[in-house]
């Protein structure tokens, strides 16, 4: 997901070409939500999984949920998060503390899948 389906400002480090993640990044300055599917917009299977953060900066500070059908599975503040799903509904939330978060990209990935 990127600027345009996240309606958030996408922004880079001036270097050119982009040579890590953490190069780029959106902004985040009120919370949002971000649902968490498969390439082709399905929900993901039933399963472990795990969701790891990429930030461009450290001192992350930030509330960070994951949610099915609105229901808590997972509060972190932490870069990598554990998600037991149903196969069902998930979402990221995420609400910065303070002015914004920068946000470089995510992963998620079956827990038993070494990135």
């Amino acid at each position: 997901m990127g600027e345009k389906e996240l309606e958030l400002v996408a922004k880079t480090n001036g270097t050119l070409p982009l040579k890590s993640i953490h190069d780029s990044w959106v902004e985040i300055s009120s919370p949002v939500k971000i649902p968490l599917q498969t390439i082709r917009n399905f929900n993901l299977p039933k399963g472990r999984y795990k969701l790891k953060l990429f930030y461009p900066h450290e001192n992350i500070k930030a509330t960070v949920k994951v949610k099915e059908n609105g229901r808590l599975v997972s509060t972190q503040l932490n870069e990598e998060i554990l998600i037991e799903s149903e196969g069902a509904n998930l979402t990221l939330e995420i609400n910065p503390h303070g002015d914004r978060l920068l946000l470089s990209g995510l992963i998620i990935s079956p827990e038993n899948l070494h990135l």
